[in-house]
């Protein structure tokens, strides 16, 4: 199998043997939010989006955007739980 932009390999061909150019590691992401809870100053940093909200207007983290306020509105059992989590992608 080949790339469609540029054509290239995905596969290192030695002999009989196909072996991948690039692996993906895979992390579970529960285990790992449960690690970053547990430590102290990852803990700190996991709630920031409690502490430190704009009251300016300006939306310099998307904590501070309709979207968020959407959610917090919508989901309110969601919203009071300052633990939970919100994933987002930060672009395409």
């Amino acid at each position: 199998m080949a790339c469609p932009k540029c054509g290239s390999t995905n596969y290192k061909y030695a002999g009989q043997s196909h072996k991948p150019i690039k692996v993906l590691c895979h992390f579970p992401i529960i285990p790992q939010l449960k690690h970053m809870f547990r430590a102290h100053a990852m803990s700190n940093l996991m709630v920031w989006h409690v502490e430190n909200k704009n009251s300016d207007g300006l939306v310099c983290h998307v904590v501070n955007s309709k979207v968020w306020a959407h959610i917090d509105a919508r989901w309110l059992n969601f919203a009071s739980e300052f633990h939970n989590l919100r994933l987002y992608r930060t672009c395409c």
